[in-house]
Formats: structure tokens, sequence, C-alpha cells
């Protein structure tokens, strides 16, 4: 399995996460796994990254390719301690799975 923990600080909840400390980071972590056929099994976000772009802004990201580019949704969290953050992020994995239906459906999410 390839975990991938989005978190400028703190250690992810086991030895076999991959890390990813910064935005960039991320984006470059991902966009390599996805180019080599790599499966990204699990993507865990925090949201203050502690730079202009945050945990946000990677999922917006990852929902992106996952909507434009036909990347595989794998199991999404969020572990940030910002509360008002995580929620906003989790509400969007919640309910990835039927607005991605709706797109794939009719190109449109709303």
């Amino acid at each position: 399995m390839n975990k991938v923990f989005l978190d400028d600080l703190r250690a992810p909840p086991a030895d076999d996460w991959i890390v990813c400390r910064t935005y960039d980071e991320f984006i470059m972590c991902l966009t390599n796994m996805e180019s080599t056929g790599t499966v990204i099994t699990h993507v865990s976000f925090d949201h203050d990254l502690g730079e202009d772009r945050n945990g946000h802004d990677a999922f917006l990201w990852l929902e992106e390719k996952i909507f434009v580019d036909g990347w595989e949704v794998p199991v999404l969290t969020c572990h940030s301690d910002n509360a008002g953050a995580r929620k906003d992020i989790q509400r969007k994995i919640d309910t990835l799975a039927d607005r991605l239906e709706r797109w794939r459906n009719n190109g449109t999410v709303s």
C-alpha cells in the first residue's frame, strides 16, 4: 500500500506512510507516483502547512486530478488540528463520490 501523509510537523501514524512536508513536495510525490503507475491507496491531509498553500489547496489539486485526469480515488482522511479547516476538508471528502458520479454522468458537480 502506498499511503501519503501531508503534514509540516507531525509524524504519520505508522512507518508505512510516505511523508510530504509541503504542498510542492506533495504535488511532486503524487505526480511521480502516478507517472510510474504506483497506486496511491491513502492520503491524509493536514491543513496548516506553515506556507502560503495549505492542505485544502492540496485536496483541491488532487480532486482536479481525479475529475479531469481520471486518477483513482484513494482513501482520503484529514487529520488537521484546525477544527474549521478539518471540517471543510472532511465535508469535501465525504461528498467526493457523489460529486464524481455527477461529473462523470453530465460534466457538472452541481
